[in-house]
């Protein structure tokens, strides 16, 4: 991604702001998985489920949900 040529932001902040944003994507992504992998395998090896996994036990199947924030 770049600025056009006679944009007053310089092209360096633009992708400055580009990688940041690619960082919270990634970071927004492992949180919906409720914090990677072995996060998942520890709360399940110690008899525990996530808390997306006890909410879908909690909800009717295909009610609507509205989740705020990440």
């Amino acid at each position: 991604m770049t600025a056009p040529s006679d944009s007053p932001v310089p092209s360096s902040s633009v992708d400055a702001w580009a990688e940041l944003w690619q960082e919270l994507a990634g970071e927004a992504e492992r949180i919906r998985q409720g914090g990677g992998s072995k996060a998942i395998e520890r709360q399940h090896s110690k008899g525990r489920l996530t808390a997306r996994e006890r909410l879908e036990l909690l909800l009717d199947p295909g009610a609507p949900v509205l989740e705020l924030g990440l």
